[in-house]
């Protein structure tokens, strides 16, 4: 049995972040996505992703983290339908909070990755994550209960599963989330 990198769940007992200085209602649904950016993290992954989701306009993607504003993934956004639904936060000290105020985290990695924190502080809000098969996370994410686990490099699954927890959105599910999460 493998140990995981621990953490204190008081960390993660915050208010959500107040995301209406970016026009984001309490009813729309956002997708979260923290890494410091580098090739390898999959970034433009998620944006292409994204260009399926042509009819939901009250889905927001919040990007955070250091040099995720590439002039590459500023070109991806501007081919997604609702181009002003993606936000660069650049690197942020309330990740906790903004995490808190997402319905989805996605770690997109394609390769490279170890255990990514977000996945943890995730879970510790019970947020299901969307993941790849890089490095751990398919050891702490079980695929279809407390998230998805897909194939690096899978543009269309990583939407599918994003749709699929929006159709699904709701309180209860995320109870059930946290109860298996820290079981």
């Amino acid at each position: 049995m493998a140990i995981h990198k621990s953490h204190y769940l008081s960390l993660y007992q915050t208010q959500a972040a107040d995301l209406s200085f970016l026009n984001i209602s309490a009813n729309d649904f956002v997708i979260i996505c923290i890494a410091d950016a580098r090739p390898s993290k999959g970034i433009h992954i998620l944006l292409e992703a994204m260009q399926y989701l042509e009819k939901e306009p009250n889905i927001h993607l919040l990007l955070a983290g250091r040099g995720i504003d590439t002039a590459a993934n500023q070109q991806l956004i501007q081919q997604a339908p609702y181009s002003s639904n993606i936000h660069f936060l650049g690197y942020r000290t309330d990740v906790p909070e903004l995490m808190a105020a997402a319905n989805v985290q996605i770690q997109p990695s394609v390769r490279g990755e170890g255990l990514p924190k977000t996945v943890i502080e995730a879970m510790g809000m019970a947020i299901p994550s969307v993941v790849t098969t890089t490095g751990n996370n398919a050891e702490i994410v079980k695929d279809s209960v407390s998230g998805f686990v897909v194939k690096t490099n899978n543009t269309y699954v990583i939407y599918d599963n994003i749709n699929y927890i929006y159709q699904h959105n709701n309180n209860k599910s995320a109870a059930l989330y946290r109860d298996y999460a820290f079981r």
